[in-house]
C-alpha cells in the first residue's frame, strides 16, 4: 500500500480539480478489503476519464488500483481482466487471441473496473452484455457476481457505490483476428471525428429515443463558452478544457446545457460524469 498525495487535474482527462490530500494505491483484494472495512467513506479512481473533481481539496481517500490489477487473461473462450486494465489493452489481448464482442469498444478510453460499473459501451450494446461474473470487493469482503446477480441498463449497473469492482470474466466467442481487428478498424474510423482535447467524453447520457448531442446543437449552445471550458463545435454533448478551465466553469456550463435543453424541450439531461465534491 502506497499514500501519496496528488493534483486531481494530473489524474483525469478533464484536467481540472484541486489537492487530492490521500490517495492509496492497492496490489492485492485481500488489501483492498482490509482497507475499506475500515473506511467510513472512499472513492475508487480508475483512467479518471468520466470524473470531475471538485476545484477544493479532496480530504477523504482516494483508492487506486496497483499493477497487480492490470492483469488480463484467458482461460478456454473466457477472458479474465483486472479493473485498472485499460480498454485499449482489453481490446488488443481479445484481438490477438482471436475471441470477439468486445469490438463496440474500440475508442472508449479508460478502464476495466470504470467500464463495468458504468456498462460502457455504444448505444445498443454494452460490457455487461459479454460479462460472465465481476469480482469485487465490499464490505463482506472479496467475493464473485455472477452477471444474473447484477441489474444493469443503459450507462448503469446496480452495483453499490460502496462496492469495488476488482475484475471481471468476459465470455467472448472465437473469430478469426483478421476479422476482429476490421470491426475493431471501422469503429475507430467513427470515433475519428470525435473533439480533440482535454474532456470527459460525452457528459450527459442519450435521453430515450434522443440524442443529447443533437438536442444541446439544436439549443443553439455549440462554442458557448465559460472561463476556459467550451461546449465544442464538433460535438454538443463534449466539454474542452481548452484554457485552464477550473471545475466551476465546467460545473456552470452543465447547468447551461440542462437548464436550457429543460426549457426548450422539456427533456432533462442526466450527467454520465461522475462530479465529486
Amino acid at each position: 500500500m502506497r499514500i501519496t498525495r496528488a493534483d486531481a487535474r494530473d489524474l483525469t482527462s478533464m484536467r481540472c480539480g484541486g489537492t487530492i490530500e490521500h490517495l492509496i494505491e492497492v496490489e492485492s483484494p485481500e488489501e483492498l478489503a482490509t482497507l475499506v472495512s475500515g473506511l467510513e467513506r472512499f472513492l475508487v479512481l480508475g483512467g479518471g476519464t468520466n470524473t470531475i473533481f471538485s476545484d477544493q481539496p479532496t480530504s477523504f481517500p482516494v483508492l487506486k488500483l496497483g499493477k497487480n490489477f492490470h492483469r488480463i487473461d484467458r482461460e478456454g473462450d473466457l477472458i479474465h481482466a483486472g479493473a485498472a486494465a485499460a480498454l485499449a489493452s482489453l481490446l488488443s489481448f481479445s484481438r490477438e487471441e482471436g475471441l470477439s464482442g468486445l469490438e463496440d469498444l474500440a475508442g472508449i478510453p479508460g478502464t476495466v473496473g470504470g467500464a463495468i460499473r458504468m456498462n460502457a459501451g455504444t448505444g445498443g450494446w454494452g460490457i455487461m452484455d459479454s460479462v460472465s461474473a465481476v469480482e469485487l470487493v465490499d464490505a463482506s469482503g472479496v467475493r464473485t457476481l455472477d452477471r444474473a446477480q447484477i441489474a444493469y441498463t443503459y450507462r448503469h449497473t446496480d452495483l453499490s457505490a460502496a462496492a469495488v469492482v476488482t475484475g471481471v470474466w468476459l465470455k467472448l466467442k472465437g473469430e478469426p483476428p483478421q476479422v476482429i481487428a476490421r470491426k475493431i478498424a471501422a469503429n475507430l474510423e467513427r470515433r475519428k471525428s470525435q473533439p480533440k482535447g482535454a474532456s470527459c467524453g460525452c457528459i450527459f447520457k442519450n435521453p430515450s429515443g434522443e440524442s443529447a448531442g443533437k438536442l444541446i446543437d439544436q439549443a443553439g449552445l455549440k462554442g458557448r463558452r465559460i472561463g476556459g471550458a467550451v461546449i465544442s463545435e464538433a460535438h454538443a454533448n463534449f466539454i474542452i478544457n481548452d484554457a485552464g478551465a477550473t471545475s466551476a466553469d465546467i460545473l456552470a456550463l452543465m447547468a447551461l446545457m440542462r437548464e436550457t435543453v429543460k426549457t426548450k424541450f422539456g427533456i432533462v439531461l442526466e450527467e454520465e460524469v461522475r462530479i465529486i465534491g
